[in-house]
């Protein structure tokens, strides 16, 4: 996990964030941290789709992040909203 991320989490988690996503570029994968009760509950994905528990409806494609030439955001938004 970056220095920065190291720093922030426990700030986002003291705070109550309901949900926290971190990209981790160099190791291609995304962490996801989920509120369950007074814990949070953590997923690691290097592909496949992710979706948010705060935002009804949202979620990207984790394997679009890795793209050398990474998709067009109006085709990823067409996507997620089934257009």
């Amino acid at each position: 996990m970056a220095p920065d991320a190291r720093e922030k989490l426990p700030r986002y988690r003291e705070a109550g964030i309901p949900e926290i996503w971190l990209i981790d570029p160099f190791e291609q994968k995304v962490v996801a941290e989920r509120q369950a009760g007074s814990s949070y509950r953590r997923t690691e994905l290097a592909a496949g789709r992710l979706e948010s528990i705060v935002v009804p409806g949202f979620w990207i494609e984790v394997s679009w992040l890795w793209q050398e030439d990474l998709p067009s955001t109006l085709g990823c938004l067409r996507r997620i909203l089934g257009a």
